[in-house]
């Protein structure tokens, strides 16, 4: 899907690195690349209204959208990011958590402590990749 369209150029997770040279911000690209197969453990929320893409004016990327459209995630991240993993993935969906909430909250700590544990069995998304090492990360 498009996260951000602009009258030049429609912005989509194949675009990452266009999008960075675009806005003139190409250590983002590097900083990406250097994370992109880290996360093994996503745990993300769900059920509140988020940004999923931002529309612009010919003044991209010096000016503010001009409209935002919204989809289903936790206010900050969409629901489909965790979608978008190459590789095999543990998930944890928080319903009605707002994503910063999920650093403070009792069921999120819970699940981390029981990822440290190595007691978590969750569903796990697969991929025809092999799994990256071990990492947690917040979707």
């Amino acid at each position: 899907y498009t996260f951000i369209s602009t009258p030049f150029f429609n912005y989509t997770n194949q675009d990452y690195q266009k999008f960075f040279k675009d806005i003139n911000f190409e250590d983002g690209w590097y900083m990406w690349e250097d994370t992109k197969n880290l996360t093994v453990y996503c745990l993300y929320g769900v059920g509140l209204p988020t940004p999923v893409t931002y529309v612009y004016d010919e003044q991209f990327p010096n000016a503010d959208p001009i409209d935002i459209i919204y989809d289903d995630g936790d206010d900050t991240v969409d629901s489909h990011s965790m979608r978008k993993q190459e590789q095999a993935v543990h998930v944890k969906e928080f319903r009605g958590m707002a994503h910063l909430d999920m650093v403070f909250n009792h069921k999120v700590l819970t699940t981390i402590q029981r990822i440290l544990e190595g007691k978590y069995h969750e569903k796990m998304v697969e991929s025809p990749e092999e799994p990256p090492s071990l990492s947690l990360g917040f979707v």
